[in-house]
């Protein structure tokens, strides 16, 4: 996961301290794919199979205050957002 700076140059977050009533950062998940990982989530879509690469992240709130309550969330991002280019052998186009 990362995190935006002031000018919302992403970073790192691990892990994130909040105090009550602190505004939480703005927090993403992302990951960079390889044309190849992409052209093999578009294979594995295209033969309902599911999809190869993904980016995992996980989520943890624990608020002592709230009688010591944990709450989780699992994070899964994926897709295939380039298709082959008609008629062009190993090549690939971003999907519009």
């Amino acid at each position: 996961m990362a995190v935006a700076d002031g000018n919302r140059r992403p970073s790192a977050a691990g892990v994130l301290l909040l105090e009550p009533g602190e505004k939480s950062p703005e927090v993403y998940l992302q990951r960079d794919f390889t044309i190849k990982e992409l052209s093999e989530n578009f294979t594995a879509k295209q033969a309902s199979q599911e999809l190869l690469h993904k980016v995992l992240g996980m989520m943890t709130v624990e608020d002592d205050r709230d009688n010591r309550s944990t709450d989780r969330w699992d994070l899964v991002r994926t897709g295939c957002l380039v298709q082959p280019v008609p008629d062009r052998e190993g090549l690939w186009t971003i999907v519009p």
